[in-house]
């Protein structure tokens, strides 16, 4: 058996009831944990993990990759069926056959976080574990596995008692950033990049989770090559939705968080917006934000006198103004309106993503337009420039396909789209498509496919 100083484990095993309680009183308390089941996951017991070189280390956490499970029938005999046999999944799939690495990585608690900031440190991993085994976005990494005991896994007294078993990824943002062997990702994909990381963080909001460490480092690939959001040490439920604001910590990264949280005001779940533009222009630019300040002229310049990173024109304070000449008129002005001081006047994560999808569609020759209906449910028209262009002009050619989000309901075969306005025309280098911006007043129409001559009162006018 692993050793460790008597005290320490002491220390663990003392601390293990309280945050039992804790954690029993928050998923009573809240909204999100209650009303939405942990899916089912694999269940192991540390003994059982096999690990190899450690990929990353934390404030408070480490991350080692798995290199297999040595799965114990003893351990599992608690276990339902179903849950033993997804453990036989995972020891037989543990290396990806094609380039024979781990799929997987553990992330537990470092060894020294038990003489400094144990019960702090255990609350973050088990609450990190609560939402991931809850949350489910392709842009936000997936855990795969937990302790079978949970929390009492720290009874032991082993500062690795309790873990996380998560997907493992290629890469950081951060490091791709600043790799120059790394081949730079097009202008393009950037954009791609952004739309992800918006629609995962509006994903959160929508369940009235706020981030509050959006940085590079804590962003990284798949292997498929697709953006993921990670480590949710510091993510926390809001009380409350909508613009009103909550007193909380001052938590994350300097350089990428909101004013309002390093003067320790009142904030809301658009403090990721803010993190969120510093990001991207970091993204786009390769150049950290304020890379040059001290802590104390941060706070002077950035958060009292309102100074934010270059947008083409400005002094060039930190070298960074000839990287951000590059950036778009739209990239330019949707900054603007994510890093504004106000957090009244700050605009959300849900009209970022609705802005960003409406300008990759432009890009790729298409139009697009979504916007919530008063049932909740979010509707998008959506059609094909280039397919429109056509010598003779039939009317039967131009296509709205309108289509429900998440929420909507598969037996409910019409929808009220009375309300909905089509509020911008489309151009691009082929010449200005204005659409007629009316549907039917206080008609229903059905789901599938739509021609603007028959089903709704609009014209595409060529």
């Amino acid at each position: 058996m692993r050793s460790q100083e008597w005290w320490k484990r002491q220390l663990v095993q003392r601390s293990t009831a309280p945050l039992k309680e804790h954690m029993e009183r928050m998923r009573a308390e809240s909204p999100f944990l209650r009303e939405h089941p942990p899916r089912l996951l694999a269940k192991f017991d540390r003994s059982e993990i096999v690990t190899g070189r450690v990929l990353g280390k934390g404030g408070f956490s480490v991350v080692y990759e798995v290199l297999g499970f040595d799965l114990d029938s003893f351990i599992a005999r608690s276990l339902t069926p179903e849950e033993r046999k997804l453990r036989e999944v995972y020891a037989r799939n543990v290396l990806d056959p094609k380039t024979k690495r781990s799929r997987y990585v553990i992330k537990y608690l470092r060894p020294e976080t038990v003489r400094h900031a144990f019960r702090e440190a255990a609350n973050d991993l088990v609450l990190e574990g609560e939402f991931l085994s809850r949350l489910q976005h392709e842009n936000i990494i997936t855990l795969h596995g937990l302790p079978i005991n949970g929390v009492d896994a720290w009874q032991d007294g082993l500062h690795d008692g309790y873990f996380l078993i998560l997907d493992r990824l290629t890469e950081t943002l951060d490091h791709c950033l600043h790799n120059k062997i790394s081949k730079a990702p097009t202008a393009r994909k950037k954009m791609e990049y952004a739309l992800d990381l918006a629609s995962a963080i509006d994903y959160l909001h929508s369940n009235g989770i706020v981030f509050r460490d959006l940085k590079p480092s804590n962003l990284g690939f798949s292997s498929t090559g697709r953006i993921q959001l990670y480590d949710f040490g510091l993510a926390r439920e809001l009380p409350g939705d909508g613009d009103d604001v909550y007193e909380m910590s001052g938590v994350g990264t300097r350089r990428y968080m909101a004013p309002e949280v390093i003067r320790e005001r009142r904030y809301n779940a658009k403090v990721d917006v803010y993190s969120w533009s510093m990001v991207v222009w970091q993204l786009f630019t390769h150049c950290k934000p304020y890379s040059l300040y001290s802590p104390v002229d941060h706070a002077r310049h950035v958060c009292i006198g309102g100074e934010r990173p270059p947008l083409g024109k400005g002094l060039d304070i930190h070298g960074d103004l000839k990287a951000s000449l590059g950036l778009s008129p739209f990239l330019k002005d949707l900054l603007a309106d994510c890093w504004v001081e106000s957090i009244r006047e700050r605009c959300s994560m849900s009209d970022v993503r609705r802005r960003m999808q409406c300008e990759l569609a432009r890009m790729n020759g298409s139009f697009f337009y979504t916007e919530a209906t008063p049932e909740g449910i979010e509707v998008t028209i959506s059609f094909d420039l280039a397919s429109s262009r056509h010598s003779d002009r039939e009317e039967d050619n131009n296509t709205v396909s309108l289509t429900a989000g998440e929420s909507f309901d598969e037996t409910q075969s019409s929808l009220s789209l009375g309300h909905l306005v089509v509020k911008e025309s489309v151009s691009d280098t082929g010449g200005c498509y204005p659409v007629l911006k009316s549907v039917l007043s206080g008609s229903t129409c059905s789901m599938s496919s739509l021609s603007l001559a028959d089903s709704m009162l609009a014209t595409h006018i060529l």
